[in-house]
């Protein structure tokens, strides 16, 4: 519950944040960087501190393959070698999705507010379900499935504005859906990571994600 309530409290401060910082006109794209600068220095410790870059070289492309190939029970299966490929390969997209996701989550709390772009971000935990029921049948309660209907009309409803006639779809948001689908593809992605890679190991993962969200940022500012 600790650990709940501060991740609830990291969410809320990032957002008050971003809206000061766009009340302000402050650079979206040096708040990005420093954002990813800062989140890539931690990792790198926490790498640094256990010793994880003992494990670069990494191992194969072949042999990582080879290991995705087999058929296994539980998850975390890769060995130390191609869990840093794995770590790497995941990282970078999982990284340029996470700056998007950040650059989306500036532009929606300033065009619809920190309540509605909160929402919408959150709302991505969505994509991961759907997409864990496609790949690995991994099904929802009953409870859960009609929680993702709810989350799904109110996106629906949240876009469309019916008052005055016309066409609905007219005044729909495309960048808090944007932001729904930057989040959700990226918790899709941190899943692939955990799934297969050695959790022991996801400092690693995350020093790739975040030094690659923040070479985004930095490209952007160039």
């Amino acid at each position: 519950m600790l650990h709940l309530l501060a991740a609830i409290a990291c969410s809320t401060a990032i957002a008050l944040i971003l809206k000061h910082g766009e009340e302000r006109n402050h650079q979206r794209f040096v708040i990005l960087a420093g954002n990813y600068l800062t989140a890539s220095s931690v990792s790198l410790f926490l790498v640094l501190r256990r010793g994880l870059f003992r494990y670069i070289p990494m191992g194969s492309f072949h042999q990582l393959l080879s290991q995705l190939r087999l058929e296994h029970t539980a998850d975390g299966f890769l060995d130390p070698g191609s869990t840093a490929l794995w770590a790497l390969i995941i990282g970078v997209p999982t990284g340029v999705l996470y700056f998007l996701g950040f650059y989306y989550y500036q532009r929606s709390v300033k065009e619809s507010g920190v309540g509605m772009a909160g929402s919408y971000a959150k709302m991505g935990i969505l994509v991961p379900m759907i997409l864990s029921v496609l790949f690995w049948r991994e099904y929802p309660t009953g409870l859960q499935w009609a929680g993702m209907a709810l989350a799904l009309a109110a996106i629906a409803a949240s876009n469309l504005r019916f008052s005055g006639g016309g066409n609905p779809f007219r005044e729909a948001r495309p960048v808090l859906l944007l932001l729904f689908l930057s989040c959700g593809i990226s918790e899709f992605t941190n899943k692939l990571y955990q799934r297969y890679g050695m959790l022991q190991m996801k400092d690693l993962f995350l020093f790739f994600l975040f030094f690659f969200a923040c070479i985004a940022g930095k490209c952007e500012i160039l």
